[in-house]
């Protein structure tokens, strides 16, 4: 067996593995709590077509599975990249019980689980980092994670009113000047640079820090205003400096001379940031 076929194998497993964890973990939920049938049919087929798309595009870009150090091509999924698929996997499980926490009472174990989705961001940069095992797909699917499950958040934190009106749009803005950078750097033929920025990973870090503390707001009952609108102001400032200093980076890449055939951030040549 071959290292790309042994590499392909591994990707079936790991995305199955987490397919079956994640179809087990709410099934917990929706025997312990008794839900409505229609949650269990709607994850079923939501989080079904969501792994459906993580193995194509897995299968897709198996040539950047390639440790960005040297180059060297891995022939399985690395631990570091498990760990970021495992936080990317939940994202249908906690968007439907964030959805169900309003007719059961879930809001405890509920902050569990996106308390240790929130940790996974820091802990598979680290293993990445301490094995000397940073890859090209790692850098695509921390970006893929750390976004998705922002604008997922966003919206129904939005919809339940645990963020301000202004905070949810300002979280939006960043996220959509983010596509549409890159969208311009696509046209413009320069390279796409997925390495994460001091800003950026504070941003996220921020909005995913303030999401957190509103579950364990809505689950104590804690209303002490002054606290609450400190927190939202300085994560909602952070987001708002990052969209500045994302266009000055994409300001400086468009300047950069294009390259003769144009790049994406799947090919392991693509530099780093």
């Amino acid at each position: 067996m071959n290292d790309r076929t042994r590499l392909s194998r591994s990707i079936y497993l790991s995305v199955s593995g987490f397919l079956v964890f994640q179809v087990l973990l709410f099934l917990a939920f929706f025997l312990a709590y008794r839900m409505n049938g229609s949650y269990l049919r709607l994850f079923l087929s939501t989080t079904l077509i969501f792994h459906l798309a993580i193995l194509a595009f897995l299968l897709a870009f198996r040539k950047s599975f390639a440790l960005v150090e040297d180059g060297r091509s891995l022939a399985r999924v690395n631990l570091a990249n498990e760990v970021t698929l495992a936080r990317i996997s939940s994202l249908p499980t906690l968007l439907i019980l964030i959805v169900a926490s309003k007719e059961y009472p879930i809001k405890a174990p509920l902050l569990v689980l996106v308390s240790l989705a929130f940790l996974t961001d820091f802990a598979d940069g680290w293993i990445s980092r301490a094995s000397r095992q940073v890859t090209f797909i790692g850098r695509m699917l921390d970006a893929i994670s750390d976004y998705s499950v922002l604008i997922v958040l966003s919206i129904v934190f939005h919809y339940y009113g645990l963020i301000p009106e202004w905070f949810f749009w300002t979280v939006i803005v960043r996220l959509v000047f983010q596509g549409a950078g890159m969208a311009v750097l696509l046209m413009a033929r320069r390279p796409i640079r997925t390495q994460s920025t001091l800003m950026g990973k504070a941003a996220i870090f921020s909005t995913m820090a303030l999401f957190t503390l509103e579950i364990l707001r809505a689950v104590v009952r804690w209303e002490i205003t002054w606290v609450w609108r400190s927190l939202e102001y300085a994560a909602g400032a952070i987001v708002f400096v990052s969209i500045f200093e994302k266009a000055a980076l994409f300001a400086a890449q468009l300047r950069r001379k294009p390259p003769s055939g144009i790049p994406t951030s799947a090919d392991p040549g693509t530099p780093k940031a």
